[in-house]
């Protein structure tokens, strides 16, 4: 497609994520247009509308795809962006915001355009992710045993309440339920025993909590960390990890891989948001994704 020297920009934004209203999609297309860019923007109204949205938008051949929402939003996106050439950048407004931490974005509007119009595209890694559920893509992490059970148990008055305190108070919930089932979890061919399993393809978790400090989103590959135990087990291994000191307890092993394999009755969640049950295969795959940072 022929557009000359005008520059394009699709956004897409979730008009419920914490801190979205009109004002700030306002800021945001005025932003951008300040940058030169001609802006077509698109509302979700449900569940899957980000990745429907993405995908329909690549036939415009646009610019620069900005993603406004959190973690979720910009997973949905990512779902209907994979493996094209499409280029991304986040406007982070949800609970969490794990990608913007990891991409260390600005928080401001004008700070998170200013990096979306003039910051440079890294080609990021994927997690390709398939269980009797289906097939699904992260960029964060995947999750199996006390976060996504979490996650699956989040209600979600509480969430539009309490935001991120939402997701405490449900991980509260599961640990004083205590026990946890057994997973065995198949890294590269290497099989190992344990109850909760976090599949790191980027370094932060839970918002800025360094997790897997030797992961990167631009490498195809994952830190796996795997956890032993329940109850008291995994709310000290949650204090450790705000402490940056996971790493030293006992019962949790760090392992790097390509192919996981997971085995076992559990929840599973990608990127923060609830995705179905074990079994689960979960494979690296590189260069799937530009993302601005």
């Amino acid at each position: 497609m022929d557009k000359g020297n005008i520059k394009t920009a699709i956004l897409i934004a979730n008009p419920v994520s914490g801190r979205a209203s009109k004002a700030v999609f306002d800021e945001a297309r005025l932003a951008l247009e300040s940058h030169g860019f001609s802006v077509k923007s698109f509302l979700t109204e449900k569940r899957g509308d980000a990745e429907t949205l993405a995908r329909d938008a690549l036939s415009l051949e646009p610019d620069l795809f900005v993603i406004a929402g959190g973690d979720g939003t910009i997973n949905e996106a990512i779902n209907g962006l994979a493996g094209s050439k499409a280029i991304m950048a986040v406007l982070p407004l949800g609970t969490a915001n794990v990608m913007a931490h990891e991409l260390a974005l600005p928080f401001s509007i004008k700070g998170a355009i200013e990096a979306a119009a003039t910051g440079t595209p890294r080609s990021v890694s994927l997690g390709e992710i398939t269980a009797e559920c289906g097939t699904r893509w992260f960029c964060l992490m995947a999750g199996a045993g006390f976060d996504a059970e979490a996650v699956f148990r989040v209600s979600g008055w509480l969430k539009g309440l309490a935001g991120k305190l939402a997701y405490i108070v449900s991980g509260i919930g599961v640990a004083l339920r205590g026990k946890s089932n057994e997973l065995k979890v198949e890294i590269d061919g290497s099989l190992r025993s344990c109850n909760h399993v976090i599949v790191s393809n980027a370094r932060k978790y839970a918002g800025r909590q360094t997790l897997a400090p030797d992961a990167d989103i631009s490498v195809p590959g994952f830190e796996v960390t795997l956890i032993k135990g329940s109850g008291l087990g995994i709310a000290m291994f949650a204090l450790a990890l705000l402490a940056g000191l996971h790493k030293r307890l006992r019962f949790v092993e760090t392992v790097m891989g390509k192919e996981v394999s997971i085995h076992g009755q559990a929840h599973i969640q990608i990127d923060g948001d609830y995705f179905g049950q074990a079994p689960a295969r979960i494979t690296a795959r590189g260069d799937m994704l530009r993302i601005v940072s």
